[in-house]
């Protein structure tokens, strides 16, 4: 009998509570990961863990060792960082005690695995098996944000970090064994601009309870819209004061808008509070009655990059999805039209959105045509299966067997 793996994962947030996107896949992945190697896990983070949250941790992992960063751990990694030249991303996260702890207990263990470039450099050193779940190409994002993003700080910030970022994904894609990213087109950037085939495409997982949601009865259902995704998130903010500034102002006075996330930035809620159809609710502990009960989900992304989940959520649960390009084309194999209605223009998008609350019947095959998609390749199933599938065949090339000897 082949004894399990031992591999050691290093993630910069807490499983839980999953509001967002991130600890989802964190949650998912410590899930997918105890099944098949023993897992010892190391979590920075700047959050208190809950108790459910250490229970959540004990149950999925061998071990685990959690690095809670003060705000003056915060402040002096980023000065140290920016001294060194490093990117924020980086040197936000990177810590000497952080470091000495991993070099302790790396030892005897059969490969790493770490999530986005945050993370990557405590593993650079390694001539083990590694792997990182990239998730995003942030380089991308900021390239792309520079030109759209009103905020002069955040621009600033994107500047500063384009570059820096860009030599760091480069070396993180040749030193590590593989590399992984939710979006296709991203994969599909770094395949052709490096040349190798380290980069993998791992399509992103959605909660399965949601293909058979059902929390409330058409009759109860609103005509109202609904965004919903973590709401201090730049990319987030961007998009929804464009919504608000562009296409609200056009839409019918009987139509609601529900913003739904935690943290939201005071520019929204200012905002929000000239128009009295506008409801901005926070965090809500089960975002998805709220979205069951709207007419359509509405992603007017601007800036940001990676896949959205707020999408693919919305095509789960087989609501309407209205997005613009730059939301929409994050969604390989999803069809303008079939699958998801796709608008950039504010006028053209506001009349769309009108037709449909006015007529949701008319537009009810594009949900279900976005629930089979979603089924067939968004589930965290598919997503754990090519993970450990690219691992394994990685460990049988550098190790030579999948029994060896430790």
């Amino acid at each position: 009998m082949v004894s399990k793996k031992d591999i050691l994962v290093l993630f910069s947030q807490l499983p839980l509570p999953e509001f967002a996107g991130d600890r989802q896949m964190i949650n998912s992945h410590l899930k997918i990961f105890s099944k098949q190697y023993n897992t010892h896990a190391i979590i920075i983070c700047i959050e208190e863990p809950t108790r459910e949250t250490h229970e959540f941790l004990k149950k999925y992992t061998a071990s685990y060792k959690i690095f809670r960063l003060s705000k003056w751990d915060i402040i002096r990694n980023i000065i140290i960082g920016t001294l060194k030249g490093q990117s924020l991303q980086v040197s936000l996260y990177y810590q000497k005690d952080i470091q000495h702890y991993i070099d302790e207990h790396i030892q005897g263990k059969d490969f790493a695995f770490c999530r986005t470039i945050r993370t990557a450099t405590y593993f650079m050193k390694y001539k083990m098996p590694k792997f990182i779940s990239l998730v995003d190409s942030i380089s991308i994002t900021y390239e792309r944000s520079l030109q759209k993003v009103d905020s002069f700080f955040w621009k600033m910030v994107y500047l500063y970090e384009y570059k820096k970022l860009r030599k760091d994904e480069v070396k993180v894609i040749d030193e590590y064994d593989a590399s992984f990213l939710i979006n296709f087109n991203e994969q599909q950037y770094w395949q052709k601009e490096l040349g190798n085939n380290k980069v993998f495409w791992l399509p992103n997982g959605i909660k399965e309870q949601l293909f058979s949601y059902n929390s409330v009865k058409d009759t109860d259902k609103m005509k109202s819209i609904i965004y919903l995704g973590k709401m201090d998130y730049q990319p987030n903010v961007d998009a929804v004061l464009w919504f608000i500034d562009n296409v609200f102002p056009k839409l019918d006075n009987d139509i609601k808008f529900f913003i739904i996330g935690a943290n939201p930035a005071k520019k929204i809620l200012t905002k929000s509070e000239r128009y009295k159809n506008i409801s901005v609710l926070g965090y809500v502990e089960d975002p998805y009655i709220m979205m069951d009960l709207c007419t359509l989900v509405v992603s007017p992304m601007q800036t940001g990059g990676g896949v959205q989940n707020k999408i693919l959520e919305g095509m789960a649960l087989a609501k309407i999805n209205v997005a613009t390009s730059l939301g929409a084309d994050s969604i390989y194999l999803a069809e303008r039209g079939k699958h998801i209605l796709v608008e950039d223009d504010p006028t053209n998008m506001a009349e769309l959105i009108n037709a449909i609350c006015n007529n949701p019947s008319d537009y009810e095959h594009i949900g279900i045509a976005a629930r089979e998609l979603v089924k067939d390749i968004y589930t965290w199933d598919n997503h754990g299966r090519k993970m450990i599938e690219t691992i394994e065949s990685s460990l049988i090339n550098h190790y030579g067997s999948l029994s060896w000897a430790k």
